[in-house]
């Protein structure tokens, strides 16, 4: 990797992602991700992300790619997931080459010479991607720029609930009761993230998705569904023509749920915990906290690492704060 800044690559960047990325779900993160890459010089830039994040992400790899002449490879999981990707992106799709395949052993194999590589942290093996690539720097002696983002400890992830079996005669009995107000389970961060997936699929802007869009809409908002799940759904909810957004809130209030908050927490510890011991450093923990996504306050966080035993060495068992946040 290049040791020298471009000051002037980085600011270019970070103003184009600002243009191309007016949809984007996290448009500040994007914007720096840009200007680091570009900053940097970095010639051979990777991605591995999934659903909608991979838009923002990757358009911000490609704006610093007009600046550095680099190339820039987003790797995904299956032919789903590259459609929407490849919808996300339109025009700028074809600044990118995409790869299907295994992260892990791309990254490390066919990729080991990137220079600059982005990973979801909202991606189920996102530990094991960095200890491959961290390995694969040790190999190469690359010194590659790994950067995580998607880490907020608050921000809520979302799995699949399974439908209620109804009796016979239950569908038309519902359909009398009070509607529901719209979205009314969902914070303002997870409809504004609904929006931009719903957004990117009208492609005639008449503000409706077609029944058929459904699993793919909801797989980019990080949901599972089986095809006999979403048959499923599209029957109880009489799904027969398409639908506008307020309608889509509807179905993913009924139909998602949060994470638990400790599952969240426990996957965002383990990516400053790479070596898989169970104990991270205190001062990492707070930069993280206090600087990154939904800050905590620096009082709020001393508040709390004073109720757990920190080591003569800086490290905390991550499982301790973990309960203590849980319990408050």
């Amino acid at each position: 990797m290049a040791c020298n800044w471009s000051a002037e690559n980085a600011t270019r960047a970070y103003l184009d992602t600002m243009k191309m990325g007016k949809r984007a779900i996290e448009p500040d993160a994007a914007e720096f991700i840009s200007a680091l890459a570009a900053g940097t010089n970095a010639q051979l830039m990777a991605v591995v992300a999934g659903g909608v994040a991979a838009r923002s992400t990757t358009l911000a790899l490609v704006a610093a790619a007009h600046q550095t002449g680099g190339r820039v490879v987003c790797i995904l999981r299956g032919p789903e997931e590259l459609r929407l990707t490849k919808h996300g992106l339109g025009p700028d799709a074809t600044h990118v080459e995409f790869v299907i395949g295994e992260a892990r052993y791309l990254l490390t194999n066919r990729y080991r010479e990137a220079d600059f590589v982005v990973i979801d942290c909202g991606l189920s093996d996102h530990d094991s991607l960095f200890r491959a690539v961290q390995a694969g720097e040790r190999r190469n002696g690359n010194g590659a720029t790994v950067l995580g983002y998607n880490t907020g400890v608050k921000k809520e992830s979302w799995s699949w609930e399974e439908p209620i079996p109804r009796e016979k005669g239950e569908r038309e009995s519902r359909s009398k009761q009070p509607k529901k107000t719209m979205g009314k389970d969902l914070s303002n961060d997870q409809v504004s993230s609904m929006r931009e997936a719903f957004t990117l699929f009208d492609t005639d802007n008449d503000g409706k998705i077609a029944p058929s869009e459904l699993g793919i809409l909801m797989r980019s908002l990080g949901g599972n569904p089986t095809q006999a799940q979403l048959k499923s759904i599209v029957s109880d909810e009489a799904l027969t023509s398409p639908f506008d957004f307020p309608r889509f809130l509807d179905l993913m209030s009924k139909h998602l749920k949060p994470e638990p908050f400790d599952r969240q927490l426990r996957d965002a510890f383990k990516v400053l915990d790479k070596e898989g011991t169970g104990y991270v450093v205190v001062s990492d923990l707070k930069h993280i906290l206090t600087s990154i996504g939904e800050k905590l306050d620096a009082e709020e966080f001393d508040e709390w690492i004073r109720e757990v035993d920190v080591g003569s060495d800086g490290r905390i068992r991550y499982e301790d704060f973990i309960a203590r946040m849980v319990a408050k």
